[in-house]
């Protein structure tokens, strides 16, 4: 710069208040913060949250599968129970249960269904 144009300068200044000058170069700095710091911490932010999302996901994905997996022993111990129960057996390998054929109802409804089903 010409010593003119830093004359220009000093005299733009000196009109500025300082107060003013003072929440300019704030502002100005500020600003120049803000565009150089902002795409580095939206990366880190949205590095910790897709972080904290994949651990709650893996978490719950685990625990869905232990109550899955409980849920499914929870029926093979009542089918089991059910199966080895002798009373149970004892009716279905009765004869009385082979001479039985398969029981049909025909045009029996249930008293729950409207009569218009009947017709």
């Amino acid at each position: 710069m010409s010593a003119s144009g830093l004359v220009k300068w000093q005299t733009k200044l000196a009109v500025i208040p300082l107060p003013a000058l003072s929440v300019l170069v704030g502002v100005l700095c500020g600003f120049v913060m803000w565009l150089v710091l902002e795409p580095i911490q939206d990366r880190r932010l949205e590095k910790v949250f897709h972080d904290e999302l994949v651990k709650r996901l893996d978490v719950r994905a685990v625990e869905t599968r232990l109550r899955f997996e409980q849920y499914l022993n929870e029926w093979q111990s009542a089918g089991h129970a059910l199966s080895h129960h002798w009373l149970i057996k004892n009716h279905i390998s009765s004869p009385e249960w082979l001479k039985q054929g398969p029981t049909v109802q025909l045009k029996r409804y249930q008293n729950r269904l409207p009569v218009w089903f009947e017709k």
